[in-house]
């Protein structure tokens, strides 16, 4: 009966709501697509974390020659380590934004968080400062248990790369990485570097 149907349906999608998606990309920079980004994300598959997505926007410097790298350790206190190697534009302009987002299953008093940002400059062997410029309140999930948060940092000198480490607790598995990453001149350079530049994207999957 059409009843019957109705009301099936309306059962189906009310228990498809129910349960929570499990989210990679929540809160992607305003910035992501422009000249001179670049964007990895990795996801839990067969083999562990697997990079599945690498793009970046060329504008008037090359992108460095490699490809992202995912590394796993162990800390002396028992903690996983992640370390993600990730290319980026050699180039002459000063600071890099750095927008990380964590997916996680698990329950732990204390969530994955970035613990160290490494790389130099190129041109001039200035080893990178960085700082944690905002995280997110955690986004818990259930079904299962888990969570999503989002951090930002400032890098400077620019690097030509970066390392990025992640500690997470050994009761908790990270299942997607997403990292969005621009570099960015001083303001008074910004306008010309924005006339007359032609962005190409291009893509690895």
């Amino acid at each position: 009966m059409p009843y019957n149907r109705i009301t099936f349906v309306l059962l189906s999608l009310a228990a498809a709501l129910a349960v929570p998606a499990m989210a990679h990309d929540l809160n992607p920079p305003d910035w992501r697509g422009e000249p001179h980004s670049a964007l990895a994300h990795w996801e839990d598959g067969d083999l562990g974390l697997t990079l599945t997505e690498f793009e970046w926007v060329e504008g008037v410097y090359p992108l460095h020659e490699s490809e992202p790298v995912l590394h796993f350790g162990e800390s002396d206190d028992g903690n996983v380590l992640i370390d993600l190697d990730i290319p980026n534009f050699v180039d002459d302009l000063s600071k890099k934004w750095v927008r990380v987002q964590i997916n996680w299953e698990g329950l732990a008093d204390i969530p994955p968080s970035i613990v160290d940002v490494s790389g130099e400059d190129g041109a001039t062997g200035e080893r990178v400062t960085w700082e944690l410029e905002y995280s997110s309140p955690v986004q818990p999930w259930t079904q299962p248990d888990g969570g999503y948060q989002y951090h930002d940092l400032l890098l400077e000198p620019n690097p030509d790369w970066e390392m990025i480490q992640i500690t997470a607790p050994p009761d908790v598995i990270v299942d997607q990485i997403v990292v969005d990453t621009i570099s960015i001149p001083e303001p008074a350079t910004m306008g010309l570097l924005g006339v007359g530049a032609l962005a190409l994207v291009k893509r690895r999957r």
